[in-house]
């Protein structure tokens, strides 16, 4: 399997809240064990890319429904 068909799965199942939720759990738990192995010396830095990678989970959302992260309005 090419990493685009790999990259393009994991955007779709982000379109949806189940998926959304999923990613936001999975980023969660990355953090945390980041944070027990890092300890506070790079506490900033995960709090920063776990933010990061909310913040790009909550914009997949659907195409144009006036929602927060809903993603740009289909062209056309």
């Amino acid at each position: 399997m090419r990493i685009t068909s790999i990259l393009r799965a994991a955007q779709g199942a982000l379109r949806s809240e189940k998926g959304r939720r999923t990613g936001r759990s999975v980023t969660d738990k990355v953090a945390g064990q980041a944070r027990k192995v890092a300890g506070d010396k790079h506490a900033s830095k995960i709090d920063s890319a776990q933010q990061a990678a909310h913040d790009y989970i909550d914009k997949q959302g659907g195409r144009g429904t006036g929602e927060p992260g809903s993603g740009p309005p289909p062209r056309g």
